[in-house]
């Protein structure tokens, strides 16, 4: 034992330690042998585990081996038959080929042939395709002359068409003229028929009138002879004979009345040639009424005397002046115009264009008048006659307490007692 060596504590003995000593050496050895032991079979575990993969893939790749080899014999046997097809047909195309060339060799020799001919044809071809350019141009020439004659005759058609235009245009002014003309003189004709027709009504009326004086004269001679006992007799003869020369003069006054308005309107309508609606010649005559029934009897029964008959003295009548207008007279107007309506009030310069190019609308117009008073200013009021009944119930329906230039308008068949009672002009 080394001189060196330590000793036991507790049994101071150097056997016993060096015993354990070498015990626990041991111990250290086996554990490092077990270790190795256990690293060993895990080294051979794996190892084996990548001995069968390596065989796994190993033999795989072999499979693929014997399928690529297969697969290769598959392909030369192919190739093979390839190669004998492909030499087939070479052998084909070489014999195409000669009888490609033969074919070749003999459109070659027609095309030189055609080619030859076709050179001939375009020469000719190309010698008369000249003549015909010459011949072209020179004809192209000619209608550009033709063109320049042509377009001077067209600047002198159009200077032509100018003049006729004005030439036209003057005609139509004329004719214009021409027309106002003879639609002053159409006027002036109806203005003439009216004055005849009314002229024809008052002989008729003042004819009328004499025979009623003389009756009345026979009567009032009647009634101053002797009173002779006879059968009883009405007394009332005479004043029945005097009231009918009233109504007959009346009739008169109102058919001047008329006249009178018919050539207002007349000059009215000839001092406005913007009217687009003419007047017509159409007028309304004034109605003469027959005498009362009795009045034949009357005088048939004028040979007998009538009783009791006292003696009046004979009554004058004068008749007012042709300018003066009462409603009764305005009345009876509107009754022998049954499609006139008066129109009132209205503003100040409204004119006969106003007025007709508005009424117009409801039907065809025959007159319109616009009242004046004797000093020139409107009267306020006025007329307009239609050719039919229809328009004239229209333009009451439709225009009455309507706005018209400034005014609200009263269109009605009645004149009132305020408009009526003017003196007109």
């Amino acid at each position: 034992m080394p001189a060196s060596a330590a000793k036991c504590p507790s049994c101071q003995t150097d056997r016993a330690f060096e015993k354990m000593t070498q015990n626990y050496g041991l111990k250290g050895i086996i554990d490092s042998v077990i270790k190795l032991k256990n690293e060993n079979n895990n080294f051979k575990t794996q190892q084996e585990t990548k001995t069968r993969e390596h065989r796994q893939a190993l033999d795989r790749i072999n499979n693929e081996v014997v399928s690529l080899r297969n697969a290769k014999q598959q392909k030369e046997s192919e190739i093979g038959k390839l190669k004998k097809s492909i030499d087939e047909k070479d052998e084909i195309i070489e014999k195409y080929d000669k009888k490609f060339n033969e074919v070749k060799r003999d459109h070659e020799r027609v095309i030189t042939q055609m080619t030859y001919v076709i050179y001939d044809k375009a020469r000719e071809h190309n010698e008369k395709l000249m003549k015909m350019t010459t011949a072209y141009n020179k004809s192209m020439e000619d209608a550009e002359d033709k063109i320049k004659a042509l377009r001077k005759q067209v600047a002198e058609l159009k200077q032509a068409k100018l003049n006729a235009d004005k030439n036209v245009q003057e005609a139509n002014r004329q004719i214009e003229a021409i027309k106002k003309k003879l639609e002053q003189k159409e006027i002036e004709k109806e203005s003439a028929d009216l004055h005849l027709s009314n002229f024809k009504n008052e002989l008729t009326l003042k004819s009328n009138l004499d025979d009623l004086e003389k009756s009345l004269n026979q009567a009032e001679v009647i009634v101053n002879q002797p009173e002779i006992p006879s059968e009883p007799k009405e007394t009332n003869t005479i004043d029945e004979l005097q009231k009918e020369i009233q109504l007959l003069k009346e009739q008169m006054k109102n058919q001047q009345l008329e006249q009178n308005m018919e050539q207002t309107t007349n000059s009215n309508e000839a001092q406005s040639p913007d009217d687009n609606i003419p007047a017509s010649s159409n007028t309304s005559s004034v109605k003469i009424e027959p005498p009362p029934g009795n009045l034949g009897q009357d005088r048939s029964d004028k040979d007998k005397p009538i009783a009791s008959a006292p003696t009046k003295p004979k009554e004058t009548v004068v008749v007012n002046s042709n300018k003066a207008k009462d409603k009764k007279s305005y009345e009876n107007t509107i009754l022998s115009a049954p499609a006139k309506v008066f129109v009132y009030p209205l503003a100040e310069g409204t004119g006969m264009h106003h007025l007709k190019s508005e009424f117009g609308k409801f039907g065809k117009i025959g007159s319109a008048f616009i009242g004046k008073k004797e000093d020139g200013k409107l009267a306020g009021f006025g007329f307009i006659r239609f050719n039919n009944k229809d328009s004239a119930k229209e333009a009451i329906k439709e225009m009455h307490n309507r706005k018209f230039l400034d005014s609200t308008l009263c269109v009605t068949y009645d004149l009132p007692q305020s408009y009526a009672a003017i003196k007109l002009a």
